[in-house]
């Protein structure tokens, strides 16, 4: 049966939404310290088994880290790097939180960081470009947080900026890892919650793939 319209299929069944996307990606292969991940080798995990001791939230960002075009190489030195690479940007947010003052001038770094993030989502989906320029903005804002030169106005600026690009009502621009109280939920999803959506969804899954082979063997 053809592979992508099965995973149409399957999704569009899964999720009630049609279609799902307008625009269907190929990644590169996994690899896991190098190698390509394969039951053979004994290197092989699943999302599910991930998921058991870690938050998805790091499993995004270990995704977006990577241009989809290329390998994702799996390691634990790849792992604990995202890990400390979060756990910064949860720190920026919180400084930016706690910041009252309202001295300080309007700050040229989030308009910066705007036009540099966007350029890279539009040049081919280079989320590792447009994550970089997100740890720019933290580089420079923590600068101008020591130096009592961002006020509450500009740092609810920045807040408000990297909340959008994790919100899945701005289209394309959903990252989904950065803010932890937007990403709460969205962790805790349990494997049980997860089963009961594949079964209910297994009838329609079945129905919707007899009716794409019946199109197929129509236009033969």
């Amino acid at each position: 049966f053809p592979h992508h319209e099965a995973e149409i299929a399957q999704m569009e069944a899964i999720s009630g939404k049609s279609p799902l996307v307008k625009y269907w990606l190929h990644t590169g292969f996994l690899t896991v310290s190098g190698q390509k991940m394969a039951k053979s080798l004994g290197n092989f995990i699943t999302i599910k088994d991930f998921l058991k001791n870690n938050s998805a939230r790091v499993l995004r960002f270990l995704m977006a880290k990577t241009h989809y075009r290329s390998p994702v190489n799996y390691n634990n030195r790849a792992f604990e790097q995202a890990e400390k690479e979060l756990k910064r940007i949860d720190e920026f947010t919180d400084k930016l939180s706690q910041v009252k003052s309202i001295k300080g001038s309007p700050q040229q770094i989030l308009k910066d960081t705007k036009k540099k993030f966007e350029a890279a989502m539009d040049d081919d989906f280079n989320t590792p470009k447009a994550i970089a320029s997100i740890f720019d903005l933290i580089s420079k804002g923590n600068t101008l947080l020591v130096k009592g030169k961002l006020n509450e106005s500009e740092a609810q600026k920045i807040l408000t900026f990297l909340e959008s690009i994790d919100n899945e009502e701005e289209p394309g621009r959903k990252l989904n890892f950065i803010c932890q109280e937007m990403n709460r939920e969205a962790n805790t999803i349990s494997s049980k919650s997860v089963s009961t959506l594949i079964t209910h969804n297994s009838v329609l899954i079945k129905e919707e793939i007899e009716r794409i082979r019946e199109q197929i063997q129509n236009i033969e």
